[in-house]
C-alpha cells in the first residue's frame, strides 16, 4: 500500500477499513455484529468496529434456584438457606420421618439448600422428632440412632416377684419387676417365694361344710362370703360327687351321676343341691372363691 499522505489528526487505526479518505485507506477492523453467550469466564470484546447489531444473550436466572443472600445478573435468589452447622442447638425440622423397617430412618426435607457440618452439640441439621425414640423404649443392649436404650434385659433364671395378688375369679396375679424377657426355661420364670403365696392363700376365703339332702329335697348353699368367682366340689364318701363352679359370668355344673343337681342362678347368693333319688345324699362340700 503506497504512503498515505493525512489531512487533519485522524489515523488509519481510527478509520473502517476500506474507507477511504482522501487518498488514504482505514485500517479499523469490522466486527460486523458480534453475540457473546455468558459463560463463567470473562470474555474479550474484540477490538473494532461493531454494527450495533451484536450483544449479550440474556440470562434466565430462576430466583427460587438461588440463595436468598446471593444475586445473579440482577436477580436476587429466594431459596432459603437451611443450614445450621456452626450454630449453637438449632435445627431445620423435617416435614415428614418414616423407618423402613429394615434399619434406615427417611426423612422428608423442607425445601432450601443444606451444608454439611455440625452444630455445637454434635448434631447435623435435620431434626425430626417422636416422643417415643426415648432411652425406655428400648432395650438397654440396644443403641439406636446413638440412643442407648434403657429397660433392663433379664438373662438370668433368678428373677424374683416384686409381689403377688388374686384376679377377682381367684387366679393368682405375679407382679414381675420391670424387663424384657425373652420367656421360656432359663430367662423366663418369674419365682414366687413362700411367703408371698402364703399372703395369697390368706386372701383366699375357703369353707368346709357337711349337708344332708333328703329323698327328693334341696338344700340352697350360701356361697355369699366367697365372693363373684368361686368353685365347690361335693364328696360323697371321700370321692368327688359334683363340681360347680362360677367364672367370668359364667356357671358351669358337672356331676358324677343324675341323682344330684347342682345349680346356680347368676346373682343369687346361693347354690342350689337338688336330690333325685328315694335316699338320703350325705355330702361334704369344700367351697373357695375371693372376697
Amino acid at each position: 500500500m503506497a504512503e498515505v499522505t493525512w489531512v487533519g489528526n485522524a489515523k488509519p487505526p481510527q478509520v473502517l477499513e476500506g474507507a477511504k479518505v482522501f487518498s488514504g485507506t482505514g485500517t479499523m477492523k469490522n466486527n460486523g455484529a458480534i453475540n457473546i453467550v455468558p459463560s463463567i469466564y470473562s470474555q474479550r470484546i474484540e477490538e473494532g468496529y461493531h454494527n450495533g447489531l451484536g450483544g449479550v444473550a440474556g440470562v434466565s436466572v430462576p430466583a427460587a434456584k438461588v440463595l436468598n443472600d446471593t444475586t445473579i445478573a440482577g436477580v436476587t435468589g429466594t431459596m432459603p438457606n437451611r443450614t445450621r452447622a456452626g450454630d449453637s442447638l438449632t435445627y431445620t425440622t423435617a416435614l415428614s420421618a418414616k423407618g423402613d423397617g429394615m434399619g434406615s430412618l427417611v426423612m422428608e426435607p423442607q425445601t432450601g439448600y443444606y451444608a454439611s457440618g455440625l452444630n455445637s452439640g454434635g448434631y447435623g441439621t435435620l431434626l425430626a422428632v417422636d416422643a417415643n425414640f426415648v432411652p425406655s423404649s428400648f432395650l438397654s443392649t440396644k443403641t439406636v440412632f446413638g440412643v442407648k436404650g434403657s429397660v433392663p434385659v433379664i438373662t438370668s433364671g433368678s428373677d424374683p416377684a416384686v409381689g403377688v395378688g388374686l384376679w377377682p375369679d381367684g387366679g393368682l396375679a405375679v407382679y414381675p419387676s420391670e424387663g424384657y424377657r425373652k420367656g421360656g426355661s432359663g430367662a423366663g420364670e418369674i419365682k414366687v417365694t413362700v411367703e408371698q403365696m402364703r399372703t395369697v392363700m390368706s386372701i383366699l376365703k375357703l369353707s368346709r361344710q357337711t349337708v344332708s339332702i333328703p329323698p327328693n329335697g334341696n338344700v340352697n348353699i350360701d356361697v355369699s362370703s366367697v365372693g363373684n368367682f368361686f368353685k365347690c366340689l361335693a364328696l360323697k364318701d371321700g370321692y368327688g360327687y359334683a363340681y360347680f363352679e362360677k367364672f367370668e359370668g359364667m356357671n358351669r355344673g358337672l356331676t358324677v351321676d343324675s341323682m344330684l343337681g347342682i345349680s346356680h342362678v347368676d346373682g343369687a347368693t346361693t347354690i342350689l343341691l337338688r336330690n333325685y333319688s328315694a335316699v338320703t345324699l350325705n355330702l361334704v362340700l369344700v367351697i373357695h372363691g375371693t372376697a
